[in-house]
């Protein structure tokens, strides 16, 4: 079972996707918590502390529309400056239309629906299988893990160039082909 936290910023309007993530994950035996936080973000932060003290979650996932991503990604960066050792997953439109957004501190990010990649997600995560490979889910590589290939080849020499072709995606909605799962495998946390 992975514990998951769910942290949103107190709105007038029901987090429903953050209700249909819970749903997904809860039915396959994982455990959520929903905290809403203030807007004022020295005490949200101190909030979220105070539940990853009690609650004890592996996950802290935060949803969000543009607007409130500066909220997010300060809140992310201050409650794992408490909690280095939480994974921090964002999604929502934000995450959706502007992925390098997991450069701010994000461990990965959900792209456009949710519900299947997050439940994979916590899955793999608690059996400790490659969370790398899974559809509509970016995810940073493991600073503590070497990477063992590069899809691109330095050489400070003149070499004859090398070409070759790579099918991505064999089907739409991110179905990768056997042979860019197996190049980059090792690429991301495991």
């Amino acid at each position: 079972m992975v514990k998951v936290l769910f942290v949103h910023k107190t709105h007038p309007i029901e987090p429903l996707g953050i209700g249909y993530l819970s749903s997904s994950i809860a039915r396959e035996g994982h455990e959520t918590q929903l905290i809403l936080t203030s807007s004022d973000l020295e005490k949200a932060v101190e909030e979220v502390s105070e539940k990853i003290q009690e609650y004890k979650p592996e996950v802290l996932a935060q949803s969000i529309i543009f607007g409130s991503h500066g909220y997010a990604i300060e809140l992310n960066k201050k409650v794992r400056e408490k909690h280095p050792n939480l994974i921090s997953i964002l999604g929502g439109p934000a995450a959706t239309f502007t992925p390098i957004i997991i450069e701010r501190g994000f461990d990965a990010i959900c792209r456009y629906e949710g519900e299947y990649p997050f439940l994979e997600f916590c899955n793999a995560l608690e059996n400790g299988d490659d969370v790398g490979n899974i559809p509509n889910l970016w995810v940073k590589p493991n600073p503590n893990k070497a990477a063992k290939r590069m899809l691109l080849e330095f050489s400070f020499y003149i070499t004859e160039l090398k070409e070759e072709e790579l099918t991505i995606e064999t089907e739409k909605r991110h179905h990768y082909s056997k042979e860019y799962i197996i190049l980059t495998q090792d690429f991301y946390l495991n």
